[in-house]
């Protein structure tokens, strides 16, 4: 069982507990707050997830080995040479256009398991 997991059930011992006690209780409130925030994170989780499916443009038929766009690498090698001094080759920013899609998707995965 996780931690949220863990939260969720004990919160739910609560109320049940508060329902059973007559008169108002500080605790039923803190027990809403509780199932508040743990909805959440769960949005938030889910909201981070898809932000980070970042999927550059492809190339349409993979013409000279290829994964993403020419036209599109070509114009980010274009804007970079003029932000900068240094050049770069396209394979180079293909190479790490796509590692920034892999790496970003699973960037985090393992943290919500502690």
């Amino acid at each position: 069982m996780n931690w949220e997991e863990e939260i969720r059930k004990r919160a739910t011992e609560r109320m049940i507990y508060d329902a059973n006690s007559p008169g108002w209780s500080d605790t039923s409130e803190l027990t809403n707050d509780v199932f508040f925030l743990l909805g959440e994170t769960e949005r938030l989780r889910k909201e981070l997830d898809e932000a980070r499916k970042i999927k550059f443009p492809r190339h349409a038929d993979s013409e000279g080995g290829w994964v993403l766009d020419y036209k599109f690498l070509e114009r980010l090698g274009v804007t970079m040479l003029r932000e900068s001094d240094h050049t770069i080759n396209m394979e180079d920013i293909e190479l790490v256009l796509l590692t920034l899609e892999v790496s970003l998707g699973h960037e985090g995965v393992d943290k919500y398991e502690q």
